[in-house]
């Protein structure tokens, strides 16, 4: 047999064999497919055979098997595989595959795959611990059956099973707190020996939609000796759920957004460490319908599970984390997490993302107002947060922090310090420079300061929060502060809060910011700001206790004082008005008002020491009244004070006409309504107590003025206003308003001099012409106008009803004759015009300059008729019927004398006189008695020549010029006459035996020898009645006090001449005139028939000597009074026969 042959039957042989076999294998396969809808009767069996096998309590709810093209397939479903109190596993369905070849092989049920879908397991976290520590005793202790069914369940998958998926299961495990579930949507498994692999993709229930990429690579045969790695890869999961211990917001407005991978280490089963690596995860949330987000950008965390139950640890390298749209800060973390207690510890991080997720972590409403309203801003450095037990733990370093005012909590900028915040209680410690104190409405402004430092304490509870700042030190540049702060703030009460602050070294030209803003208006804030203008505030204190919404606490709820004291302060308490300077004083503010006490100053020079400005209520009509008493103080200062204020042009024009000197006093007093600054009232009073008072216009001098001067506004007034006039008293009555076009002051006079009194200012020259006393009143009304300029008038009357004047007739005043006197003035600034009346006999006009104090243009009028004004220069116009010249002479020489008489003032003397010399007289006298004669039809022009007075005198009886020089008594009279006729004297034998007895006036002759002066006459025609003397020469010259000479009488008419020297003699003792001359006549026959006597002497001359004298002047001439000797002697003649008749 070859080999061929032997090979071929072998294989025929083979090839049947196994033919056979397959077809007792397809009779196999067949009869065992025909048994397969026939298992589900072995359910019991299964059951029974599965709980023996592995020592369970295994409840199978339908059995069935199918086949497929890989072998059989086992569906087991509704399999409850554990139900107890700590733990439930339920499998909805369960297919295995069956390993047909293998399981025929090894003669043991072997799988080749595994798909479990609809599992529920529920587990008790206890439960898998409590299995872990049970195993870890290392069975000194019976294990407990339900972590036995555990285990051996694990040990099912873990072990037997090599193969398996899971679709569409959730695994829930449970604490007392909360409950985490993981729904797997697809999970492969993979058992190698030891090394169990998985990946699949799972869902954290209840957290998010979005699929959580899973992998998974163990060591162990055991569950609770599994170690390896499980990584995970995050994309947009929620687990705003995972958040509950630590956010306070509803989960449906708190929305998370993560992505990260991550490795969890996992040790005997044990995650002991996750590490997370994050990219752009954010955390957003929606308060009070206001989107935030909180973007983390980048970073990795460390978790490590701690030793105890449900406690971790978490660091991270540095994080770039993100707000809103913000830019990202760096910061590093570090977290601890247990049962009930949560630690976290920040790096750094910006104060304003903090406050930001405050809604987030804080769960009291009023906590998260008082921070939102704060809107802090700064830097947080090694900030650590504790949450224990739901006990809230802060402690942190802070700087460049600042914060807006807050329930009574101020504004701050720049601060650094320590925050600590534990049991609902803060403590801040805490310094700043640089920046500002903000009260927000409580203060005008925010108090900008150099440094601040103090301790800042709260405390918050169910009842509100309560906060109080010990030791607060400020420092600026405008002032120094100390103060203690304390806030209460009741959940359902108001806040209340008590302040009390020192402050020194302040600027009181910044007064204004340190007041409290809800009692003012803007109108008193622009007010204080402008009113207080400099100064220092040397010391101060602010106390604030009550309801801040009472604030200033007008309803007597609470307190606020403000009390300061000021120096060296300027105050302008009315913006026209002038600043009090040097001020010192006290500022106080009490609830509702105002008040400022001067304790020293100056106001235009015033002292106003006493000054009170104040107002009554701040918040409603805010009117500022101001009361101050005037010390004695120099009058000036008043004049000062109304020149600089409204009342410059009413007030102020008065005092600058009025001119006080000496030193007054008064009350000042201003109600100014802020709010309406026009209806302000000044009103004030002025005390004179023996001052000087210069009337500029007219210019009239006042000494010792007593008395008020009163105003009010533009109105003003007096009470019991007195003064003197040169020594002479007056009493005034003055009221002053404004009027359309000019300020209006009118001044009413009245005065008694008695003689002794006023008679002293008449010129001693004319005291003897007047007596008695003086009674007169008069009326002066100053207009000030308001386009510039001043005119007055004035009217002076005096009935002269006790006053005698002595003048000559028609002038003389007394009981039987009334002659009243009264006063007329007009002028303005530059001139005045008087007009004055005697009766309707004498009248005077005048223009004076005010500039020199003189009449430029004056006339007199004696006499009825009318006047007008002249020229310039003093004119004296007289028109009278009679006239006595021995009476005027002596009150004309006495007028001229007094207004040359020099004056003793050295002043005065260099001044212009207030009425010049005239420069014309001139007039008419019906009749005029001269040194016994009668001059009838009397015209006279009185001439004011460069060296002379120039008199031109006319009448019935001469013609003639005189001239009058300046010092008559001294250079004389210079008479030159065309012709004097004067009208023969009375026969002495007609004179009765009185006039032949009657001796010379005595006291009429002391006047005319006293007012004789040097005398040259001269006159062409001379005749004395029938007496022809024709050119007549006379000098007639003062040798002293006592003797006036005759030095020279010469009278010649053709070829007869007189010629006479002598004197008057006349002192106490005596009075006597004596003439010593000669006569030398042509023919004697001639001459007494001119004189009126027939002669018996004819073609003869004559020759007399002559020697006479008797008592009294030249003027007292009477052949009765007549002593001496006549000598004479004919020459060629005869006498002539007498007539027996």
């Amino acid at each position: 047999m070859n080999i061929v042959s032997t090979s071929n039957r072998w294989l025929n042989r083979l090839y049947k064999t196994v033919a056979i076999l397959l077809v007792l294998l397809a009779v196999v396969i067949s009869a065992f497919r025909l048994f397969l809808p026939y298992v589900h009767h072995y359910k019991l069996p299964l059951q029974n055979y599965l709980n023996e096998t592995s020592q369970t309590n295994i409840a199978i709810g339908t059995l069935s098997m199918t086949w497929q093209r890989s072998g059989p397939i086992l569906v087991i479903g509704d399999v409850q595989v554990l139900e107890t109190e700590k733990a439930s596993v339920f499998i909805e369905q369960l297919e295995m595959q069956v390993d047909f070849w293998r399981t025929l092989t090894e003669q043991n049920l072997i799988s080749k795959d595994l798909l479990i879908s609809g599992a529920r397991v529920n587990l008790s976290e206890k439960l898998w611990l409590g299995s872990k520590e049970n195993n870890d005793t290392l069975g000194k202790v019976k294990k407990d059956s339900e972590a036995n069914d555990i285990e051996v369940i694990s040990d099912l998958f873990l072990n037997r099973i090599k193969r398996f998926s899971i679709r569409d299961s959730q695994i829930t495990v449970r604490n007392e707190a909360i409950t985490r579930s993981i729904r797997l949507n697809h999970l492969r498994w993979l058992n190698t020996g030891e090394r169990h692999q998985a990946e699949g993709s799972v869902v954290l229930n209840g957290l998010s939609s979005n699929n959580l990429q899973v992998k998974l690579d163990l060591l162990g045969e055991e569950t609770s000796e599994l170690t390896g790695q499980i990584y995970l890869q995050a994309n947009q999961i929620d687990i705003t759920p995972w958040l509950d211990d630590v956010l306070v917001l509803e989960d449906d407005k708190t929305k998370t957004d993560i992505n990260f991978s991550a490795w969890l280490h996992v040790n005997n089963s044990d995650i002991s460490r996750l590490k997370i690596n994050f990219s752009d995860s954010s955390v957003q949330w929606q308060f009070e319908d206001k989107k935030q987000k909180l973007t983390l950008e980048q970073g990795q965390l460390l978790l490590v599970k701690g030793k105890t139950e449900r406690s971790l640890r978490l660091y991270s390298t540095p994080l770039a984390l993100r707000l809103n749209d913000q830019q990202p800060q760096q910061f590093s973390v570090t977290l601890a997490k247990k049962a009930n207690d949560f630690s976290l510890n920040l790096s750094e991080i910006d104060v304003a993302i903090l406050t930001q997720l405050a809604p987030l972590i804080i769960e009291k409403k009023e906590t998260r107002e008082l921070l939102s309203q704060m809107t802090l801003t700064g830097k947080i450095e090694d900030l650590f947060i504790r949450n224990q037990n739901n006990s809230l733990h802060i402690v942190t370093k802070f700087s460049a922090f600042n914060n807006s005012f807050s329930h009574g909590i101020p504004g701050l900028e720049n601060v650094s310090g320590i925050l600590s915040f534990a049991d609902n209680y803060l403590s801040v410690d805490f310094t700043a420079e640089q920046g500002q104190l903000d009260f927000d409405k409580l203060f005008v402004q925010a108090f900008p300061y150099q440094t601040l430092s103090g301790q800042l304490n709260a405390v918050f509870d169910d009842k509100g929060w309560e906060l109080t700042v010990e030791e607060l030190d400020f420092l600026s540049k405008e002032i120094n502060l100390s103060a203690q702060v304390k806030v209460e703030a009741p959940i359902d009460g108001e806040v209340n809060l008590a302040l009390l602050a020192n402050v020194s070294n302040g600027n009181a030209g910044l007064v204004g910011r340190y007041l409290p803003l809800p009692i003012m208006s803007e109108n008193l804030v622009n007010y204080l700001n402008a009113a207080v203008v400099s100064g220092r505030v040397e010391d101060a204190q602010v106390l604030i206790n009550g309801p801040i919404s009472h604030f200033p606490f007008t309803d007597g709820s609470g307190i606020f004082v403000v009390d300061a004291e000021l120096s060296e302060s300027e105050f302008k308490f009315v913006d026209d008005w002038p600043a009090i300077t040097d001020f010192v004083a006290n500022l106080n503010f009490t609830n509702n008002s105002m008040l400022i006490t001067g304790r020293g100053g100056e106001l235009t020079g015033l002292d106003v020491t006493g000054i009170r400005a104040g107002i009554a209520d701040l918040a409603n009509g805010q009117i500022l009244k101001v009361d101050a008493e005037i010390m004695p103080t120099q009058a000036r200062y008043i004049g000062d004070l109304m020149n600089q204020s409204p009342f410059e042009d009413s007030v102020g024009s008065v005092l600058e006409q009025l001119q006080i000197a000496g030193k007054i006093s008064g009350e000042f007093h201003l109600n100014l309504p802020l709010n309406d600054s026009d209806q302000a009232l000044a009103s004030g009073i002025i005390n004179f107590d023996n001052n000087q008072v210069a009337l500029q216009t007219p210019r009239m001098d006042f000494s010792e003025v007593k008395g008020q001067f009163r105003f009010s506004n533009d109105k003003i007034s007096t009470q019991d206003l007195q003064l003197k006039w040169h020594g002479l008293p007056i009493k005034l009555d003055i009221s002053g308003m404004d009027k359309a076009d000019y300020y209006d002051t009118d001044i009413n006079l009245a005065a008694l001099w008695q003689e002794v009194e006023w008679l002293p200012f008449i010129p001693e020259e004319l005291r003897r012409y007047t007596q008695g006393e003086l009674l007169w009143k008069g009326s002066l009304s100053l207009h000030e106008h308001h386009q510039g300029g001043f005119s007055y008038s004035a009217n002076f009357d005096s009935a002269l009803k006790n006053t005698r004047l002595l003048l000559p007739i028609p002038y003389q005043r007394n009981a039987k004759q009334e002659n009243a006197l009264s006063v007329q003035v007009n002028g303005d600034i530059a001139q005045s015009k008087l007009v004055l009346n005697y009766g309707d006999k004498m009248h005077f006009s005048g223009v004076l300059e005010h500039e020199s104090t003189a009449f430029t243009r004056a006339n007199l009028m004696i006499g009825e008729g009318s006047m007008a004004l002249p020229g310039d220069g003093f004119h004296i116009t007289t028109k009278l019927e009679n006239a006595d010249f021995s009476k005027w002479q002596p009150l004309i020489s006495n007028i001229l004398d007094s207004i040359e008489q020099p004056s003793t003032s050295s002043v005065q003397e260099n001044s212009t006189p207030l009425l010049a010399k005239p420069k014309r007289i001139r007039g008419s006298i019906g009749q005029l008695s001269l040194l016994g004669q009668e001059l009838n039809n009397v015209s006279f022009n009185l001439l004011d020549k460069s060296q002379w007075w120039l008199l031109q005198f006319n009448a019935k009886e001469t013609r003639s010029q005189i001239k009058i020089y300046p010092d008559w008594l001294a250079q004389g009279l210079d008479i030159n006459a065309e012709f004097l006729s004067l009208p023969q004297e009375n026969k002495d034998n007609d004179s009765t035996p009185e006039q032949i007895s009657l001796q010379p006036n005595k006291a009429e002759n002391d006047i005319i020898f006293a007012e004789i002066p040097p005398l040259r006459f001269h006159c062409d025609s001379c005749s004395l009645g029938s007496v022809n003397l024709g050119e007549v020469d006379v000098e007639i010259k003062r040798i002293d006090k006592q003797n006036i000479e005759f030095v020279d009488f010469t009278a010649h008419r053709d070829k007869t001449t007189l010629n006479l020297e002598g004197n008057w003699l006349h002192n106490e003792h005596e009075s006597t005139t004596t003439l010593v001359g000669n006569l030398s006549v042509e023919d004697v026959e001639t001459e007494l028939k001119a004189a009126g006597y027939e002669s018996i002497i004819k073609d003869s001359g004559a020759k007399f000597d002559v020697n006479l004298n008797w008592d009294g002047g030249l003027h007292d001439f009477s052949l009765s009074h007549l002593n001496g000797t006549v000598n004479g002697q004919l020459d060629d003649g005869y006498l002539a026969d007498v007539s027996d008749s």
